[in-house]
């Protein structure tokens, strides 16, 4: 059995102020439940051959076109980016990193 754990997704917007200086907001587009799992380095290259940091891995069963890499899912107040999306039609597995997480 595995529990459910809601979460947003997030996109990012950036716009320019006054002096041409970037300003970028995150804006909540959608909330879904998935299981979102700890997940290491060590098997993000075993499982993908994927080197990049990572530190969750979330399990979506059905598709959806907002988790793509470059939005971010809000767990709370953990941020974390999504670096890796395997699509798989029925079901998808979301690689994300932290941001915003001291420690």
């Amino acid at each position: 059995m595995s529990l459910k754990t809601r979460v947003s997704i997030q996109e990012k917007t950036v716009t320019y102020d006054n002096e041409g200086m970037p300003v970028t907001t995150w804006s909540t587009i959608e909330e879904l439940e998935g299981t979102l799992l700890p997940y290491g380095n060590k098997l993000a290259l075993q499982d993908y051959g994927f080197s990049e940091e990572v530190k969750f891995r979330f399990f979506f069963k059905g598709n959806n076109a907002n988790l793509k890499v470059g939005n971010r899912l809000l767990y709370g107040t953990i941020e974390l980016p999504i670096v890796y999306v395997a699509d798989y039609r029925k079901a998808m597995d979301v690689l994300l990193n932290t941001s915003g997480v001291s420690g």
